[in-house]
């Protein structure tokens, strides 16, 4: 990712590049002076890339226990090559299920904060410091295995697969060695709802104090996600905002109109500029409304410049119709997507549909984003027959070729 987002970049500048004059003489065409204009001598100015912020929210819900181990895999590998080409980062969970401990007595402590709210919750970011860093892979390796341990079948491959991710903190040789290391499972970092669209206010104010701490001229939020958030408290009407709502619509209905055919459309006044933007479609008895969280991507994009991307994962294929359904739902043409087609190029690669809030949606699978192409052959073809030689190099190169769709696509994305 690194290498492919520096030839990227300048390859870029070299297209920027311009010619300009020096201000000093030219000795070889000075002998030309009479007849030339231009006896200066000129240089190639090649300007200095943008610079670049990149933030990341992981769903933290209960839907994705299946592909905690996966969409954690996706966050860590967009913070390392952050910290490998020197970008400002920020990786949060979005949950409501985090409660916060008292550590003298363990007790837990609430704070009011029902299932409509959440929290975010920092668990990487450049400022690290390598220790902390380090700390911080003992934890997520914590968490990660807690999900992926869940059976005796898969010692060997759990074994393998810790060793694999987590190399910089420690190496286990057995199952129980990882085992042992659940004591240090954060047990407040629990699953639970999808308070995405509370995440994407809150942002509102994070994305522009992170853009000017560090004068990030592209600045990327990454979503990545399975479903589709719930309401909340931030974006509901206050009790004035009610009243009056309420004050339309019995006047609207006491004209003798069905209140079934009424179309409404809320907006959100930015608190910083004042300005209105639409928010809610027509439809307000979806209680998942995947317009919301598009409406207010899009708010985002619009008043914090920030270009918005998503991994959305699918575990079956009923989700790729709900996720195409609602994409089609929010656009005035309802356009036919072709179902058969985008499911079968989200299992093999992934996919990239267009999506309103989303400059790119990449869609995929767990299968697709797990996958690893690895430079060399494991040890058990060390002397293999040809045939076997050969049906693991085309497999490996195919899993190259998957793992690198969505990677490349990325890279395009933010360079």
């Amino acid at each position: 990712m690194a290498k492919e987002f520096e030839m990227r970049q300048t390859a870029q500048r070299s297209v920027k590049a311009y010619q300009g004059k020096t201000g000093e003489l030219d000795m070889n065409m000075l002998a030309k002076y009479q007849i030339v204009d231009d006896i200066f001598k000129r240089a190639t100015y090649i300007p200095d890339g943008k610079n670049h912020g990149i933030t990341v929210l992981l769903d933290w819900s209960g839907s994705i226990w299946k592909q905690v181990n996966d969409l954690l895999e996706q966050s860590i590998i967009l913070a390392e090559f952050c910290r490998k080409v020197q970008i400002p980062y920020r990786v949060y969970l979005f949950s409501d299920a985090y409660q916060k401990i008292n550590h003298e007595n363990q007790s837990r402590i609430d704070d009011g904060l029902n299932k409509n709210n959440g929290y975010i919750l920092e668990i990487l970011s450049n400022e690290m410091k390598n220790k902390d860093h380090t700390e911080m892979m003992w934890y997520l390796g914590s968490i990660w295995n807690g999900q992926l341990s869940n059976g005796y079948r898969y010692w060997n491959r759990v074994v393998e697969a810790w060793n694999t991710w987590f190399e910089g903190v420690d190496e286990v040789k057995e199952h129980w060695d990882i085992q042992g290391m659940e004591r240090m499972y954060p047990q407040t970092f629990t699953l639970g709802g999808t308070p995405l669209n509370h995440a994407l206010v809150v942002m509102r104010k994070f994305l522009p104090e992170f853009n000017k701490k560090y004068g990030i001229e592209k600045s990327i939020l990454t979503v990545i996600t399975d479903g589709y958030s719930h309401g909340t408290n931030l974006t509901r009407l206050n009790d004035e905002e009610q009243k009056d709502y309420d004050e339309q619509k019995d006047f609207i209905v006491s004209d003798e109109v069905d209140s079934w055919d009424i179309r409404e459309q809320k907006n959100i006044i930015d608190p910083y500029n004042r300005r209105v933007y639409p928010f809610s479609s027509q439809n307000r008895y979806s209680y998942n409304d995947f317009s919301h969280t598009q409406n207010l991507l899009d708010w985002l994009a619009k008043t914090t410049g920030v270009i918005v991307t998503g991994y959305f994962c699918l575990e079956k294929k009923g989700d790729a119709y709900t996720l195409l359904n609602h994409i089609r739902d929010g656009i005035e043409d309802r356009p036919w997507f072709d179902l058969e087609g985008i499911w079968k190029e989200a299992r093999k690669t992934g996919t990239v549909i267009e999506c309103h809030g989303y400059n790119k949606l990449f869609v995929t699978t767990p299968k697709v984003l797990s996958v690893e192409g690895e430079d060399e052959l494991e040890e058990k073809y060390f002397g293999a027959k040809k045939t076997s030689l050969i049906a693991a190099f085309k497999r490996n190169q195919k899993s190259k070729t998957t793992s690198r769709f969505l990677t490349n696509e990325f890279i395009k994305e933010i360079s």
